[in-house]
């Protein structure tokens, strides 16, 4: 969902999520410069929950599987680290 489809009531519900720990991994589109998308994944990171960085395109030097796996290798290591 882009940051421009998100309604106050969106982002409300998000935060909510986050605050009382229904959400269990915050997974966000690099870059993430949004003043809005910032302060949520600042909200997340206070909150303990992880966040992981995942990029749309493959960098040149990889290839398609090694990009894949090192995305899910991230997401692994951060559920793995979460108190939840």
């Amino acid at each position: 969902m882009k940051n421009a489809d998100l309604s106050s009531a969106d982002v409300a519900d998000f935060e909510s999520g986050l605050k009382s720990y229904k959400v269990k991994l915050v997974l966000y589109k690099a870059p993430a410069g949004d003043p809005a998308v910032q302060r949520l994944l600042q909200i997340a990171r206070q909150e303990k929950i992880p966040v992981v960085r995942a990029s749309e395109a493959k960098p040149a030097n990889m290839t398609h599987q090694q990009w894949i796996i090192d995305q899910l290798d991230a997401i692994d290591r951060a559920l793995a680290s979460s108190a939840f």
